[in-house]
C-alpha cells in the first residue's frame, strides 16, 4: 500500500519528501501486508512504527520518544504524509490505535517536526559525511652518519623515496622494501654496505612512525559534501564482502561437503562482515535515538532489514532477531570450522586419585600489597594451570538455510548504510539553505 504524494509546501520538502518515501517503501513491505490483514483497521484510526527495529544490546543511548505514525482513511489508503507522535510506549514494531481510544497520543505535522528537527541538529551528527584525509605527515630521527630521518608521507606518489638523507616510505608495512631502497642508494652512491645497526635503526623508527600514524576526519563543510564520505567508503568495502560472500555461497550452497574451499572463504567474509557491520549498525541505533529525522527518513530500509534477521532460521527459540544472536551463529560457526584442532566436543572432568594433590595449603590475610599471595597451592599447581589454558569452541549447529538468508541480511544492512548517508547529504543540504 504506497502512500499519495504530498505537493510540495516549505524549504524543507526534500525531506518531508524522503520521509514520506521511505515511509511508503515499509507499507510496501510483504510483513506490513501481513500485518495489516491481521488487524482491523477502520477509519481514523493510527498506525504507530517504532524508533528502534533492532534489539538495544550494547547500546549506551536511551529509545527516542518521537514515532512516525499515520492515520487511516477510508479503504486501504493511508493519509497524506505521516505525521510525529510521543507519549506512548511501543515494544511492537507496528501497533494501532483505534481512533475513539483514550490513549490516542497528539499528533505533531511532520512539516513542524522536522523544521523543529532540523534546528537542533547540530554538526556532528553529519561527521560520517566528512571524508577521511590521508596526508599527515610523520617525521622519525635517527643517528646515522648518512640518514637522518625516517618519514612516513602518505601523498609520495612511489612506495619508498630517499632524498637529502631522508628515508620517506608511503606507508607502513615493507621493511624489505625500504632495506632494499636503503642499499641501492648506498651502492649508488658507492657507500659501504649498511649495517646490521642501520637496519634496527630504521626498524626501531618505522614502528614509532606507525604508532604516531594518523590520517584526519573533517566535518564536510556547508559549501560542499565530501565525496566519498566516510559512510561511502564503508558501504564500498562492505559491497565487495558481499559480492565475495554470494560467489562462494554460490559455489558451495552453504555446506561445507559441496566446496570447502568456497565454505571456508564464505564464512570467513561473513564473519569479517558481522564484525564490522553490526559494530557500525549500533552506532546507527544510537544516532537515531538522539535524531530521530535521521530514522524517519530510513524507516523503510530499518524495517527492512529488521525484517531479513527476523527471517534467519534461528536454530533455539532464544534466538531472535538481534545483533548479540546473530553475532553468535556466525562468530561460532567460523570458530569451529577455523580453530578446532583437538578431537573433542564437550568440557573433560579428570577424575583424580586422592593421592593426586599432596602438600595442599591455603593463604590468606597476607598484607594488602602482597594480597596476590592469597592462594591455594599444592604439588603439581603449575602444572594443573597449564592444563586449565586448554579450551574447545563452542558447539553451535548453524540451522538449515541460514547462509543463503544471511546474503539477505548482507544485502539489506547495505542498503541501510546507503540510505543514511543519502539522508545525511540531504539534511546538510537543508542546513546550508
Amino acid at each position: 500500500m504506497a502512500l499519495r504524494k504530498a505537493p510540495e509546501r516549505n524549504d524543507y520538502s526534500k525531506v518531508t519528501t524522503a520521509i514520506q518515501k521511505s515511509f511508503g517503501n515499509l507499507c510496501e513491505h510483504p510483513a506490513f501486508a501481513a500485518w495489516k490483514k491481521e488487524e482491523p483497521l477502520a477509519a481514523g484510526d493510527l498506525v504507530v512504527v517504532n524508533n528502534s527495529f533492532i534489539f538495544r544490546s550494547k547500546v549506551t543511548t536511551h529509545k527516542n520518544q518521537q514515532f512516525l505514525a499515520c492515520e487511516v482513511e477510508k479503504g486501504d489508503e493511508f493519509a497524506l504524509e505521516p505525521v510525529v507522535v510521543e507519549g506512548i510506549r511501543l515494544n511492537v514494531d507496528l501497533k494501532r490505535i483505534p481512533c475513539k481510544s483514550k490513549k490516542r497520543p497528539a499528533c505533531e505535522s511532520l512539516d513542524k517536526a522536522v523544521e523543529r528537527e532540523l534546528k537542533q541538529l547540530g554538526q556532528l551528527v553529519f561527521l560520517l559525511a566528512g571524508s577521511v584525509e590521508d596526508t599527515v605527515r610523520i617525521e622519525e630521527p635517527i643517528e646515522d652518519a648518512v640518514f637522518i630521518s625516517v618519514v612516513l608521507d602518505p601523498r609520495l606518489k612511489s612506495e619508498v623515496q630517499i632524498e637529502d638523507g631522508a628515508i620517506c616510505v608511503k606507508r607502513i608495512g615493507n621493511e624489505d622494501q625500504v632495506w632494499e631502497a636503503i642499499k641501492t642508494k648506498l651502492s649508488g652512491e658507492k657507500m659501504p654496505e649498511p649495517t646490521e645497526d642501520l637496519k634496527q635503526k630504521v626498524g626501531n623508527a618505522l614502528e614509532s612512525a606507525s604508532g604516531r600514524a594518523h590520517a584526519i576526519l573533517r566535518l564536510p563543510s556547508l559549501a560542499k559534501v565530501s565525496e566519498p564520505s566516510v559512510l561511502d567508503s564503508i558501504v564500498a568495502v562492505l559491497t565487495e564482502q558481499q559480492a565475495a560472500y554470494a560467489e562462494s555461497l554460490s559455489k558451495c550452497h552453504g555446506e561445507q561437503s559441496h566446496d570447502a574451499d568456497g565454505y571456508n572463504n564464505m564464512l570467513r567474509v561473513a564473519y569479517n562482515f558481522t564484525s564490522d557491520a553490526t559494530s557500525f549498525l549500533r552506532l546507527l541505533v544510537s544516532i537515531c535515538d538522539l535524531k530521530p529525522i535521521v530514522l524517519w527518513c530510513t524507516v523503510g530500509e530499518q524495517f527492512k532489514l529488521s525484517e531479513a534477521f527476523r527471517a534467519l532460521p534461528w536454530a533455539r527459540s532464544r534466538y531472535k532477531a538481534s545483533l548479540a544472536s546473530y553475532e553468535d551463529i556466525v562468530g561460532d560457526a567460523r570458530n569451529r570450522a577455523f580453530h578446532r584442532l583437538f578431537p573433542f566436543t564437550k568440557p573433560i572432568d579428570v577424575v583424580l586419585p586422592g593421592s593426586a594433590l599432596t602438600d595442599v595449603r591455603l593463604r590468606i590475610f597476607s598484607e594488602y600489597s602482597k594480597k596476590k599471595e592469597n592462594e591455594l597451592t599444592y604439588q603439581d599447581k603449575e602444572m594443573v594451570d597449564l592444563l586449565r589454558e586448554f579450551t574447545i569452541t563452542r558447539e553451535h549447529s548453524v540451522p538449515s538455510g541460514f547462509w543463503p538468508r544471511n546474503d539477505d541480511v548482507m544485502r539489506a544492512t547495505i542498503e541501510v548504510f546507503e540510505a543514511v548517508s543519502r539522508t545525511l547529504k540531504l539534511l546538510l543540504e537543508c542546513v546550508r539553505t
